[in-house]
């Protein structure tokens, strides 16, 4: 190959590597500038196609090809040296939030920590406030100041509850002479009056961020741009939205108060029981042990004096490795010794599921019967779905609309017939109203950032089950005694089941699909005897079948995961045939 085809090679390698690294640059590399010196005019067609075609996907120029291209050369008027057009791409809507206005100093809000929700796009914010407010925000400066004021709201809501949390702990540790490790160690001092003098500077800080939440909210409350909607109902609204989302908060703020108050008494009972005069028995006990531990440093010290006296042998390395050593063997019992909690604990647990109290106890989640080759399902067996957290609202509205319906008709169908309330009653139209207007507030009412991310990742599971169930044509089904589930394959199954026909000879295998004839008769039969004045016509509304709603009796099969080869026992479903009413 020619030095000048070399060349040529590893300008294109080096374009392609630049290329990759700024592909902002990309539109620039397809115009080609000519001069109108003499020396330009004549580019070859292989440079300029290298030039051009960095793009494509092509496969690479062989050195032959490269020769037969280089003696042929085109004219300038022939090369198009407009810059192509680029592709239309879809405009999507950004909102590019400004921070929230700064104090001066750099202090301000030093003991805030901003939540995990906050951190998320604000237009993804702004849709969930939009569908809990029920008020479509059209104007950037409508959006902008919505974030900023849930911002600050957010910052106040935590700033309260933190300043709570430090002021319990002062009231305790006033009452109690005692201050929290946590204190301790933030203060770095053991001293009571030290540590009071530090919660009183923390305390006053957070009182100091605050107020200078509240006055950023009162200076935004003269730019409220909105009219429709009033500056109370949108505090209403973003304070129950960020109370939701930060709701842990006080959880775990009663959890350290709990926990500082039982620190507290664990060490009062040690100090009251350390003073308690011990008894003869635990007396010599100690003393002997005192003994122990007093022989043991009289014999170390001698060994190190021995060892550093002794000229032959380099006294302080044996010591050393004699430390090393017994380090080690400290840790090995230490070892030793939680293995044996394991293996005992690990035995206690066995005995208690033998035990009669723990047979009578009924498991909360059901357990799994895997009768395949290999095990597809390698993932969490327990999952639970927030419905409102992965639907659209349209969905939500339909299943609300159910749910009140199938309600509301038992309770008042039980009403009327067991007390003999009217249908018409005004109580009735006041419970269905407060019904759905429940169901809406536990259908609408938002969650927090955790339990949105939890049902996302709970309804991504439940996808790859039921793909893993398609691709290997897997069955599930209920077990026939217990609360487990059975899964296995399809042909497996159909085997059980032609065995189950082969030693009963109980059913027999239709070849024609029945149904319409039998409706039909049932049809029939019933206006004959209503014709008779048998019976009364709401009688025979009653007991006529629905076209829509009606099936055919089938049989299904649920396993006996109880029974050696697990074999199977049929079901009859009749509720839904025609002969049922």
């Amino acid at each position: 190959m020619k030095s000048r085809n070399i060349e040529k090679l590893l300008l294109r390698r080096k374009l392609i590597h630049h290329k990759q690294k700024n592909p902002a640059d990309n539109t620039m590399k397809n115009t080609i500038k000519f001069n109108n010196k003499s020396g330009h005019e004549n580019v070859s067609s292989t440079e300029i196609n290298l030039m051009r075609n960095l793009t494509k996907r092509k496969r690479d120029i062989s050195a032959q090809d490269i020769k037969s291209n280089t003696g042929i050369s085109k004219s300038k008027s022939s090369i198009s040296v407009a810059q192509p057009k680029l592709k239309k791409l879809k405009r999507r809507t950004n909102l590019n939030i400004p921070m929230t206005t700064t104090i001066s100093n750099n202090t301000a809000y030093k003991y805030y920590r901003r939540p995990i929700y906050l951190k998320r796009s604000p237009m993804i914010l702004i849709q969930m406030l939009t569908n809990i407010i029920n008020y479509n925000f059209k104007k950037k400066e409508e959006r902008i100041l919505l974030y900023h004021r849930l911002d600050l709201l957010d910052k106040y809501y935590y700033l309260q509850v933190h300043q709570q949390l430090w002021q319990s702990y002062s009231d305790i540790g006033i009452q109690k002479h005692r201050w929290p490790d946590q204190l301790y160690t933030m203060a770095k001092t053991n001293d009571f009056q030290i540590g009071q003098k530090y919660l009183d500077n923390y305390i006053n800080t957070i009182k100091k961020e605050i107020d200078t939440c509240h006055i950023q909210l009162n200076n935004q409350n003269q730019s409220y741009p909105l009219t429709t909607l009033s500056l109370d109902q949108l505090d209403h609204y973003l304070k129950a939205f960020v109370d939701c989302q930060r709701k842990y908060l006080s959880m775990r703020n009663n959890k350290q108060l709990q926990k500082f108050i039982d620190n507290f008494h664990e060490k009062q009972l040690f100090e009251t029981t350390s003073t308690y005069h011990l008894t003869i028995i635990d007396q010599s006990y100690k003393v002997q042990l005192q003994e122990y531990d007093q022989q043991y440093e009289n014999e170390f010290l001698q060994l190190e004096s021995h060892l550093l006296d002794n000229t032959n042998i380099n006294g302080s390395c044996v010591y050393e490795q004699i430390q090393q050593h017994m380090n080690c063997q400290t840790n090995k019992l230490k070892q030793q010794v939680s293995m044996k909690i394991r293996s005992l604990r690990g035995i206690l647990m066995k005995n208690r599921r033998r035990s009669s109290s723990a047979k009578n106890t009924v498991g909360v989640w059901p357990d799994p019967y895997l009768e395949l080759l290999i095990n597809v399902f390698n993932r969490p067996s327990c999952i639970r779905i927030n419905q409102s957290a992965i639907r659209p609202q349209h969905q939500q509205e339909i299943a609300i609309q159910k749910d009140h319906k199938s309600i509301y008709d038992k309770v008042r169908s039980h009403l009327n017939e067991h007390y003999f309330v009217p249908m018409t009653a005004t109580i009735l139209k006041q419970y269905s109203n407060q019904l759905l207007h429940d169901l809406n507030h536990s259908y609408f009412s938002p969650l927090s950032y955790n339990d949105q991310t939890l049902a996302l990742k709970q309804a991504k599971k439940v996808v790859s089950i039921q793909c893993k169930i398609k691709k290997h044509n897997l069955i599930l089904r209920v077990t026939d005694k217990g609360y487990n589930f059975y899964i296995g394959t399809q042909k497996e199954f159909d085997k059980k089941a032609q065995n189950f026909f082969q030693d009963t000879n109980a059913f027999i295998e239709l070849k024609e699909n029945p149904f319409n004839k039998i409706q039909d008769n049932v049809i029939h039969l019933l206006n004959q005897i209503r014709t008779k004045n048998f019976i009364f016509q709401w009688q025979c509304n009653k007991m006529m079948p629905n076209r829509i709603k009606c099936q055919l009796a089938h049989l299904y099969f649920n396993p006996k995961t109880h029974k050696d080869g697990i074999p199977v026992r049929p079901i009859e479903n009749t509720i839904n045939a025609p002969t049922t009413n």
